[in-house]
């Protein structure tokens, strides 16, 4: 189920996460789709979330992000089922970044 892999206690001390906070650019059918962290271009930060590109993909998203030097995955070591989990993950990884 979506939203599921960070706490809803983790998720509660976070800055609320809407789509204006997001945008988009690739194709509209989302093979090489990328999701642009709007607030993230502050600095030398820059977060996105990607389609892997593979249209049967089961775990397709993943997350780059400038102050990692490896790409994101999901806790399971897998991309991201959904990319409303995919958003969290990027969103939660962009506060803890800029609180340290």
């Amino acid at each position: 189920m979506s939203g599921d892999l960070i706490p809803e206690e983790e998720l509660a001390k976070l800055p609320k996460m809407t789509s204006e906070n997001w945008t988009a650019s690739g194709p509209v059918a989302t093979k090489g789709r990328r999701y642009r962290l709007a607030i993230a271009d502050i600095g030398d930060v820059d977060v996105f979330v990607v389609h892997c590109g593979h249209p049967t993909a089961l775990w397709p998203y993943y997350i780059e992000a400038s102050f990692s030097p490896t790409i994101i995955l999901a806790p399971n070591g897998k991309g991201f089922q959904y990319l409303r989990d995919a958003k969290l993950a990027a969103w939660k990884a962009y506060w803890e970044h800029v609180r340290d």
